[in-house]
């Protein structure tokens, strides 16, 4: 068995930034040949963060072209379909058995 990169010091150099740094700054990756991630903590968070912007300026443009796409479906559908139409007292009872029909006990 291999020792473990994290218990054994040893600088690493990131793929992104090029920075030689402790083993300490990058994050574990077990599957990954010395156990360790390519990029640094800084440059992972600095990706993540890049991203997390562009998905929300990506967001916003698609809300600005669409309004009516930006609020819930659920919402969009209940304002587009009429209401249902009110259940009248008669139908309704047409439709549910007389109280003594369903209190009997069949034999």
């Amino acid at each position: 068995m291999l020792p473990s990169p994290l218990l054994s010091p040893g600088v690493v150099t990131c793929c992104q930034c090029g920075e030689r740094q402790p083993a300490s700054s990058f994050l574990p990756a077990p599957h990954l040949d010395g156990g360790l991630t390519k990029r640094c903590w800084g440059c992972i968070r600095a990706n993540s963060a890049a991203e997390r912007a562009e998905r929300e300026a990506r967001q916003a443009a698609r809300a600005a072209e669409a309004p009516q796409k930006a609020t819930g479906g659920r919402r969009r559908r209940a304002a587009t379909h009429a209401a249902p139409s009110p259940q009248t007292p008669a139908s309704a009872a047409a439709r549910r058995p007389a109280v003594e029909e369903r209190t009997a006990v069949h034999v």
